[in-house]
């Protein structure tokens, strides 16, 4: 009987998680003019690459929701600066949270409650 070797590839929504995380970080802190412009050029740049990029385990696919859920809601306020990923971001979630069964989270335009 032959059994198939498991697939020990990084998923590689992983580090387009990091690449995200770190780049919105960055924005956050950045001093007025061009650094600031710089850093929103590669957060914005991170948003696409996150959005494009496909999840190859369940893990990454729950990793990537847990970071959408957290993202949507930390940007609802700033959602029309950051599209088309913001609405991308926001149609996968949706899309994650039927393929992995989890419960729904309810969004507000005017913020977090």
């Amino acid at each position: 009987m032959r059994t198939a070797a498991p697939d020990l590839t990084p998923d590689p929504i992983f580090s387009a998680i990091q690449r995200h995380r770190t780049a919105y970080d960055a924005f956050q802190v950045a001093p007025e003019g061009e650094a600031s412009e710089e850093a929103e050029d590669d957060y914005d740049a991170a948003s696409d690459k996150l959005t494009a990029t496909p999840c190859t385990t369940r893990y990454g696919a729950l990793a990537l929701l847990a970071h959408l859920r957290w993202w949507i809601g930390e940007e609802s306020e700033f959602k029309d600066s950051h599209q088309p990923a913001y609405g991308i971001a926001e149609a996968r979630a949706a899309d994650l949270t039927l393929f992995l069964g989890t419960r729904p989270v309810a969004h507000f335009a005017e913020g977090r409650r």
